[in-house]
């Protein structure tokens, strides 16, 4: 896996972790409209693992999906 990549994935799963600890504290408060927002959000930063992420070659003329 690519620095880059590797970078954007874990910025990822951090936002994931830290929505996941948001909805806790909704639970707590029993605000279920903030917590299907932070749901909201984690599907589709899930979503987003799934992306294809584009990247050139040093000679910047080739791109490749990995």
């Amino acid at each position: 896996m690519s620095t880059l990549r590797g970078s954007i994935m874990s910025k990822r799963l951090e936002k994931i972790e830290s929505l996941e600890k948001e909805i806790s504290r909704h639970k707590a408060y029993g605000d279920t409209v903030a917590i299907d927002i932070c749901c909201r959000e984690i599907e589709e930063f899930e979503a987003m693992s799934d992306d294809c992420l584009l990247y050139t070659s040093d000679a910047a003329d080739d791109m490749q999906c990995v």
